[in-house]
């Protein structure tokens, strides 16, 4: 019985946790924290839809549209060579969220944080070429680079949302374990592949900002 709990509450965490998500919260803290606050309420919300579209409604329609096909076997995609895919799926929306929000004339630093974000799909993606290695601790990695260099950008020091960040990456790396989605190695590199590949991008907004 704890057996199961502790598995149903690993699921849950993790798909509350889950990568396609990691972006999109990035972007709305930045728009909390940052003076991107001060946005009127119609253009916060046209581009959170904006956002939403491009990072999770395109993402999970194609990968139905993979499932019903069979280039999947689950939506949850734990085989390695199954995700090949779904990530180039995922990088080529990023690609087009960063063209669109461009045009927008949305700050530079949110845009180098997309390009952050494809920066390490396409690193993890040559990566399960070979070896699996753990979405979401790159998610969640990406998500404390983003954040870790917002504060240095905008000269911020946010340390309960650092904090929190850093314990819900202590039980995300948990609860894959426990569901045996990954090794320990591949939760680890995870997560350094998305904090580094965030953090190159969002150093190059702090030249230009």
């Amino acid at each position: 019985m704890n057996n199961f709990i502790e598995k149903f509450c690993a699921s849950f965490f993790s798909t509350l946790v889950h990568p396609l998500f990691m972006l999109p919260y990035g972007i709305l803290l930045m728009m909390k924290f940052t003076f991107m606050a001060m946005l009127d309420v119609r253009t916060k919300l046209i581009f959170a839809g904006v956002l939403l579209g491009y990072t999770i409604a395109i993402p999970v329609l194609m990968f139905l549209m993979m499932r019903l096909f069979h280039l999947i076997e689950t939506l949850s995609i734990r085989e390695r060579k199954e995700r090949i895919f779904p990530f180039i799926t995922v990088i080529l929306s990023y690609g087009a969220l960063a063209v669109t929000i461009h045009r927008m004339h949305v700050p530079l630093f949110v845009i180098h944080y997309v390009y952050g974000a494809m920066l390490a799909l396409v690193v993890i993606t040559i990566i399960t070429l070979k070896w699996k290695i753990s979405a979401h601790m790159t998610g969640i990695g990406g998500l404390l680079g983003g954040v870790l260099s917002m504060s240095v950008l905008m000269h911020l020091m946010p340390l309960s949302l650092i904090i929190s960040i850093i314990i819900l990456a202590g039980f995300l790396a948990t609860s894959r374990i426990v569901l045996k989605a990954h090794t320990p190695a591949q939760v680890y590199a995870g997560f350094v592949v998305g904090l580094v590949c965030v953090g190159i991008s969002q150093f190059f907004s702090m030249i230009s900002f």
